[in-house]
This record gives structure tokens, C-alpha cells and sequence, in this order.
């Protein structure tokens, strides 16, 4: 059985001081209840030895004249005492003389004697005890006497009422006290609680516990401010920090928007005067000329494409949508509508598990879909159809996203350059593209909040593999 506990600090002091002292004044009360019962069991035992040697006196000639109702009423003098209940004078030979019983009382064994084998014996609730008669110097007859414990069962009652009355008076003293002391102890705690509580609820690292004392609690209210103080420069610092990358965030979209846009009005004066050239001189070029000149329109081709995908990439996160509960598999089904004609001619096969929801920028997962799914289509193994499986796994408050194919795979020391910018791992002849795909994965992924990777074995295929966040909010919270 367990018994209710405070739960306030101040509560669990007054109970710890109220239960120690409570247990303490019972196991000093009660050693000395058990030592009033001992010495009442004496008393008991003395008082009645007096009276059974002045009983016995009296009766000595009733015994000496064989006068057995001279002795049955000096027995009965023994009505005055309401324990005695039984009263017996017995011949040398242990044979009963005279007999007084004031009630019923059950046959002890101690009494069916010549001589009791103790003077005193308490048994069956009674006690016995049993005196020699002497007169002249010689033994003449005995005495028993018979009493209930009643004196001390009435002893040992006091006994428990004093010591009840002294528990309740020590509890409620202790009590009281520490109503009025424990305030001392208890009062910074609360103080750094309530301040504690405050600065979670309020993020405001500002505030300050009250110091009101200069032991070990005041040293902890001056620990408790210090951290405080600290973290409040640390968030200065780190929300001033926050805003100048903010802003160099902004800026470099800005300059990479600016710049690729301002980019391409070159590019397609170059691309115009160029395809001009080539009608009105072509035939008057030399091949060299006309080789050059495919050369400065191919490379202005690549870098119109090049300064289309930087474009994207800036815009990925100033420029996405509001975050909404996104289903991927209807997400899946637009990225493999979008590569249906890759997809066909590799003759890919593509499997997938159930997709989850999950809470994104619908446009963008889709772009995630296509560019990881096309890397998989672009990378196949020559003479060998695409193999495509994509898994979902729940992992606490994400899902798992792979995609795993049979294709080339990838060195284990480029595994992480192939995530960042205009980074290629195989010549143009080989394979086409701008070099930026998976680095605008990456920067998707993050922008949900999420991480990418990719595991792979050179020669047999990749598994790249990504978390979005769980949708843990109802839909019609979701702006």
C-alpha cells in the first residue's frame, strides 16, 4: 500500500520534519510503554507477594487448629482488591484447606500442584502466585493467589494515551514550526522555480531569480542568473548572427537572380549575331570558321542552361510555396508523368511502397522526385534496363525516403561532392547536364528541414536516401 506524497517542495520539507519527528517520538514512546509493562507486571507481582505474606500471617492459625472457615474468611478480606479473583490455602502436602474464587476462573495447570515450580507465573491471562506459611520456624501450609492483568492492561492504556496525546501535541508543534522556518529554505526555491518557469514560458533570457540569501541556495540563484545571462548573450549573438546571414542569404539570391537574369540578355545577343553570321556568310565561312562558330553557339546553349538551373537553385528558398500537406504519391505520379519519354526509352522498371504525407512545398517535392528519379534514368549501366525502388520508412518525426537503382553507382570519395554545385563526376561526352540536379535536392531537402545522402557500390548501384517532416498538425492549421 503507498501512501500519498506531497508534491511541492515545501509540502515534501513539512512531511519529511513532521514523519522523522512522528517516527522518532514513536520508537522512544514505545520502548517506553514496553518498559511501563515490565515494570507494571512487577508492581503486580510485589503488591500481591504483600499481600499473600499478611494473608498468610492471618491464617497461620487457622491452618495450625484446622479451622478451614476461620481461613475462607480471612481469603474473603481479599474482595477489596477487584483484580484478586481467586484465593487458596493449601496443607504442606499441597492439599486444599480453604477456598475463595470471587468468578469462574479456567483450571491452570500452575494451580493442580503440590507447589507452583515459579512463585509468580502469568498464563491464560491470569497470574498465579504461591507463598510458604511459617510459623515457629516451620512450614505449616502455603498460599495461592490468583489475579487478573487488569491493573496492568489499565497502566499500559494510560501509557498508550499519554504517548498518542504526545505524538499528536509533537506533530502539531512540528508542524507549526516549520510553517514558520521552512519559509527560509523553501522561498529562493520557489523563486528560481517561478523564474524558471517564466523564461521557458516567455523565452525572455532577461529575467533574474531573487538572491535572498548567502548559503548554498544563494550560490545556486547565482549560478541559475549567470546561465541565464549567458544564454541571453549567446541568443543576442546568435540572432545577430542569424540576421547578418539572413541578409547575406538575401543578398547572394538576389545577386545570383540579378546576375543570371542580366546573364542571359548577353547570352542571347551572342546567340542572335551568331545564327545572323551563319545565314548571311555561310557560305563565304571556312570550315574552321563554321566550326568555331558552332562552338560559341553550343557553349552559349550550355551557358543559357547553366544560368537556368543557378536561377532555380536561388529561388529554392525565397521563392517556394507555403508548406501544405503534400501527398507523394500523387507527387510521384506527376515527376514520372514528367519522365515518361526517359522512362520509356531506358525501359526502366520502377516499384514503390506506399507513400506517406507528409508537409512541403508541393512544387518542389515533385522537382525532388524527378531530378533523383532522372539521375537514376541518366545513370544506368549500358545494355542493362534501370532498376528503381523506392522505399518509405517512418522514423520518429520524419519519414525516410530511398531511392534505390541498379545503375554505375559512384565512388565512395565523391558521395558527398555530388550534392553540391555544378559538380560532375563524368565528362560531357559521356553524359549530359548542368551539374546542379542533385545539388538542388539538397538544398530542397534542407529547406524542408530534412538531410539527403546517398550510399553506393561502384558498379552496382545507389541508394540515395532523404527525411521529410511527418504531418503532425490537422490540415485546416496548415496555411
Amino acid at each position: 500500500m503507498s501512501f500519498p506524497f506531497p508534491n511541492t517542495f515545501d509540502g515534501k520539507l513539512k512531511a519529511v520534519i513532521v514523519v522523522t519527528t512522528v517516527a522518532a517520538l514513536f520508537l522512544s514512546l514505545s520502548g517506553i510503554v514496553v518498559y511501563e509493562t515490565v515494570a507494571a507486571r512487577e508492581s503486580l507481582v510485589g503488591e500481591m507477594e504483600t499481600l499473600a505474606d499478611v494473608l498468610g500471617a492471618n491464617g497461620a492459625a487457622a491452618l495450625a487448629f484446622q479451622q478451614p472457615e476461620a481461613a475462607v474468611r480471612i481469603l474473603s478480606s481479599v474482595e477489596a482488591k477487584p483484580h484478586i479473583v481467586a484465593g487458596y490455602f493449601l496443607t504442606p502436602e499441597g492439599d486444599l484447606f480453604a477456598t475463595y474464587e470471587k468468578e469462574a476462573i479456567p483450571p491452570l495447570p500452575t494451580l493442580s500442584l503440590p507447589t507452583l515450580s515459579k512463585k509468580a507465573h502469568f498464563g491464560d491471562g491470569l497470574l498465579a502466585l504461591q507463598r510458604d506459611i511459617i510459623r515457629d520456624a516451620e512450614k505449616i501450609g502455603m498460599i495461592q493467589l490468583v489475579s487478573n492483568l487488569e491493573p496492568i492492561h489499565q497502566k499500559v492504556r494510560n501509557s498508550v494515551i499519554v504517548m498518542v496525546a504526545v505524538l499528536v501535541g509533537c506533530a502539531a508543534l512540528a508542524l507549526a514550526i516549520s510553517y514558520r522556518w521552512l519559509r527560509t529554505i523553501s522561498q529562493p526555491i520557489f523563486d528560481l522555480a517561478k523564474t524558471a518557469s517564466q523564461v521557458s514560458a516567455s523565452h525572455d533570457y532577461s529575467l533574474r531569480a531573487v538572491k535572498t540569501t548567502d548559503d548554498e541556495l544563494g550560490r545556486l540563484t547565482d549560478g541559475f542568473n549567470q546561465m541565464l545571462e549567458q544564454i541571453e548573450n549567446a541568443n543576442r549573438e546568435l540572432q545577430s548572427k542569424n540576421q547578418e546571414l539572413a541578409r547575406s542569404n538575401s543578398d547572394l539570391e538576389r545577386f545570383a537572380y540579378v546576375a543570371s537574369h542580366d546573364l542571359q540578355e548577353p547570352l542571347r545577343v551572342v546567340t542572335s549575331y551568331s545564327a545572323l553570321l551563319e545565314d548571311e556568310m555561310g557560305q563565304d565561312l571556312s570550315p574552321d570558321a563554321k566550326k568555331y562558330l558552332d562552338y560559341v553557339v553550343s557553349a552559349s546553349g550550355r551557358m543559357r542552361t547553366m544560368i537556368a538551373a543557378l536561377l532555380d537553385y536561388s529561388r529554392i528558398g525565397s521563392k517556394g510555396q507555403p508548406f501544405t500537406r503534400v501527398d507523394c504519391e500523387k507527387a510521384l505520379e506527376v515527376a514520372l508523368a514528367n519522365l515518361h519519354l526517359a522512362v520509356r526509352d531506358t525501359a526502366a522498371g520502377i516499384t514503390q511502397d506506399d507513400l506517406p504525407v507528409v508537409l512541403g512545398d508541393q512544387d518542389q517535392i515533385i522537382r525532388l522526385f524527378q531530378n533523383l528519379i532522372g539521375n537514376s534514368l541518366k545513370f544506368h549501366r549500358p545494355d542493362v534496363p534501370p532498376e528503381i525502388k523506392i522505399r518509405a520508412l517512418r522514423e520518429e518525426n520524419f519519414w525516410r525516403l530511398s531511392f534505390e537503382d541498379n545503375g554505375i553507382g559512384i565512388a565512395p570519395e565523391a558521395t558527398e561532392k555530388v550534392f553540391d554545385v555544378f559538380q560532375r563526376l563524368h565528362s560531357r561526352a559521356e553524359f549530359s547536364g548542368t551539374g546542379i540536379g542533385l545539388a538542388i535536392c539538397r538544398r530542397i531537402v534542407e529547406h524542408h528541414g530534412g538531410n539527403i545522402g546517398v550510399d553506393s557500390v561502384p558498379g552496382e548501384g545507389s541508394v540515395f536516401h532523404l527525411t521529410l517532416p511527418i504531418v503532425t498538425v490537422p490540415a485546416e492549421e496548415i496555411s
